[in-house]
């Protein structure tokens, strides 16, 4: 599984976050389970929970979350993780806050 990420700012409080997920895999992951996102260590996206149910080999998922940011130019650490059968998927990006 691999997670793309893009932050966008939607007014001066909101960063959207649009979030990609890929099942790079040779065979179905079943139920997908994105449960867990933050930015920082104190903002906590509500990912929990977007379940896709299975993703066959390179099918793709997108959801998108709304959280409360007011500090534009900051610069942060973007955490997705997610569970499958038989597996678990996780990423970090270093981002600035649009």
């Amino acid at each position: 599984m691999v997670v793309n990420s893009v932050l966008s700012r939607t007014n001066a409080t909101t960063v959207l976050g649009t979030l990609t997920i890929q099942n790079i895999g040779a065979v179905t992951a079943n139920n997908v389970v994105c449960n867990d996102g933050q930015v920082g260590r104190h903002q906590r996206l509500r990912l929990c929970l977007r379940i896709w149910s299975n993703l066959a080999p390179g099918a793709t998922v997108t959801t998108t979350v709304n959280f409360a940011n007011s500090t534009p130019g900051a610069a942060s650490n973007l955490v997705v993780g997610g569970t499958f059968t038989g597996g678990t998927f996780s990423t970090t990006k270093r981002v600035t806050i649009p």
